[in-house]
C-alpha cells in the first residue's frame, strides 16, 4: 500500500479568508537610516520614490529606475505594520503586495510548537491574503505584473526549496512501504499556501506565457523536481499537479522538464540499493502522460531511455509502490514501437526476482 493510500485527509482544502486588524502605520527603514514611523497611506509611495532616486543616482549606467521588488528589499518589513488590501487604495496594491511578499521570506521554526507562534499565525494570514486578493477584479491592473511575478518566484523559492533532514539517506533495504509511516511536514500550514500561490501565477491569464516562462529557470525546475523526494504525500500531490500544469501550458520548457525527470529516474536505477526515492509514483504518472504524446517512429533517445531506465526500474525493491504507473509508461512505449518487446522480455528475465515471491507475482 502506498503512502498516499495510508494517509487519509491530505487533499487540499478550500482556503478561507481570515479577518485581521491592521494598524494605520508601517515602519520603514532604509539602509542608512533609523526606523521612522510613517503614515502608510500618505508616505509609502514617497518613501519608495526617494529610495528609487538614490538607487538611480548610485548606478545610472545599469538601469533607468530600480524595480519596486529591489526597493522593497531595502525596507524592514513587519507583519504587524502591514495594512490589509481592503484598507488601501488599489493604486497602491502593488507596493503593498511586494512588501507582503518580502515579509513572507521569514521562515518559522515548526520543529517546536512553542516557537515562533506569533510569526506562524501572522505569516499564514498574510499568505492567505495575497492569494485571495488575486481573485479581485482590480488585481489584474495593479498586482499581476512581471515585477510582482519575479518577487513571487523569489519568495516561493525561499520557502519551498530545502533539504529533507528526516531522510538521512535511508537505505532501500530498510524501507518497507507497507509498514513505514510517511513523515508529514510540520510546516505544511505555510507550505500548502505557498504552493497555492504558485499555482495561481502559473494558471493566470493576465500574463503572457513567454513572460512567465522567463521566470521559470532551469535551476527552478531542478530544485522543484528534488522536492518530489518529500515523504509527505500531500506535498507530492501538489508537486505533481503543478508540474503537470507547467508542462501542459508552457511548451518552451517541456524538453527541460522531460530531461530532468529522466535524470531523476536514471539516478534511482543506479542507486536503488543505496537509497530510496519517495516520489517515483508521481514522477512516473507525469511521465506516462508525457509518453502518451510521443510521436512515431520513436527517437533513438526515447528507445535508449526505455531500455536503460524503465526496464531496470523493475529491479528496485519498492516496485510495488509504483508498479501501476511504470506499467502504463511501458505500455505507452510498446504501442509506439513493436521493436521494444524483445528488450522488455529480456530485461524482465535478467532482473527476475528469484528471492522475492511478491515481486515475481508482479512480473508474471
Amino acid at each position: 500500500m502506498s503512502s498516499q493510500q495510508k494517509t487519509p485527509g491530505y487533499q487540499p482544502k478550500k482556503l478561507l479568508k481570515l479577518p485581521k486588524e491592521m494598524p494605520s502605520n508601517i515602519i520603514i527603514k532604509s539602509e542608512n537610516s533609523e526606523p521612522v514611523n510613517v503614515p502608510y497611506q500618505m508616505n509609502q509611495t514617497e518613501q519608495i520614490a526617494v529610495a528609487s532616486t538614490a538607487v538611480q543616482h548610485q548606478d545610472r549606467s545599469k538601469k533607468a529606475f530600480a524595480p519596486a521588488s529591489e526597493l522593497v528589499n531595502r525596507i524592514n518589513i513587519d507583519f504587524k505594520k502591514l495594512q490589509s488590501f481592503k484598507d488601501v487604495d488599489c493604486s497602491k496594491w502593488q507596493i503593498l503586495y511586494l512588501a507582503k511578499l518580502k515579509a513572507c521570506h521569514r521562515i518559522a521554526d515548526f520543529s517546536d510548537s512553542k516557537k515562533d507562534q506569533e510569526l506562524k499565525e501572522q505569516k499564514k494570514e498574510c499568505l492567505i491574503e495575497i492569494i485571495d486578493v488575486l481573485d479581485e477584479q482590480e488585481a489584474a491592473d495593479h498586482i499581476i505584473k512581471e515585477r510582482v511575478l519575479e518577487a513571487t518566484m523569489q519568495m516561493i523559492s525561499a520557502n519551498l526549496f530545502r533539504t529533507f533532514t528526516n531522510k538521512n539517506n535511508k537505505k532501500a533495504s530498510s524501507v518497507d512501504p507497507d509498514e513505514d509511516e510517511p513523515h508529514l511536514e510540520e510546516a505544511w500550514p505555510h507550505l500548502q499556501l505557498v504552493y497555492e500561490l504558485l499555482l495561481k501565477f502559473i494558471l493566470t491569464t493576465h500574463l503572457r506565457n513567454d513572460v512567465i516562462v522567463k521566470h521559470i529557470s532551469n535551476n527552478f525546475i531542478n530544485s522543484f523536481l528534488e522536492l518530489f523526494d518529500s515523504e509527505d504525500p500531500r506535498e507530492r500531490d501538489y508537486l505533481k499537479t503543478i508540474l503537470h500544469r507547467i508542462y501542459g501550458k508552457f511548451m518552451a520548457i517541456r524538453p527541460t522538464i522531460k530531461h530532468q525527470i529522466m535524470n531523476v529516474l536514471l539516478k534511482v536505477v543506479y542507486t536503488y540499493n543505496i537509497e530510496t526515492h519517495n516520489g517515483l509514483t508521481e514522477l512516473l504518472e507525469i511521465l506516462s502522460s508525457i509518453t502518451s504524446g510521443l510521436t512515431t517512429p520513436l527517437k533513438q533517445e526515447h528507445q535508449t531511455f526505455f531500455k536503460k531506465v524503465l526496464i531496470p526500474l523493475h529491479k528496485v525493491k519498492t516496485l510495488a509502490t509504483y508498479n501501476t504507473q511504470l506499467q502504463l509508461c511501458v505500455k505507452n512505449y510498446l504501442e509506439k514501437s513493436n521493436q521494444l518487446h524483445v528488450p522488455l522480455i529480456c530485461g524482465l528475465l535478467k532482473f527476475w526476482p528469484i528471492t522475492c515471491p511478491s515481486k515475481e507475482v508482479i512480473f508474471i
